[in-house]
């Protein structure tokens, strides 16, 4: 077997392992989150650090909507929904956040963090949104 054989061997076996540990992540962050909703807690502290379940807001505006919510003037100026621009009509006063509100669509998403156990370094997101 040539070197890159070997070398292509074990990139094919880490990426099934890889595939394993993925599984595995997302069966223990669903555990987590099972246990944090049923215990009302919120981390978990271990001798190797605290994991952490943390809330993110996360908005969206529903197009269909929002069009019915604007003058077809702002249309004229904006091809595409785009949140940026809307934060700067809203910004101009060109329209307000009262008219947009019945678009805007909130979801709560939840993540589990891992902080070290000092405390002292940002937490490294190890999973994502449930």
């Amino acid at each position: 077997m040539t070197e890159y054989e070997k070398l292509a061997l074990e990139y094919l076996e880490t990426k099934e392992r890889e595939k394993e540990i993925t599984q595995r992540l997302t069966e223990l962050q669903q555990k987590l989150h099972s246990y944090f909703q049923e215990s009302g807690q919120n981390s978990i502290p271990t001798p190797r650090g605290v994991v952490v379940r943390q809330a993110r807001t996360s908005v969206s505006w529903n197009e269909a909507m929002i069009r019915r919510c604007l003058p077809p003037e702002y249309w004229e100026r904006i091809s595409k929904l785009d949140p940026t621009a809307l934060k700067q009509e809203i910004q101009r006063g060109s329209i307000s956040e009262e008219d947009i509100a019945p678009a805007k669509e909130e979801k709560i998403i939840y993540a589990i963090v891992v902080m070290p156990p000092n405390g002292k370094s940002f937490p490294k997101e190890i999973s994502g949104e449930i």
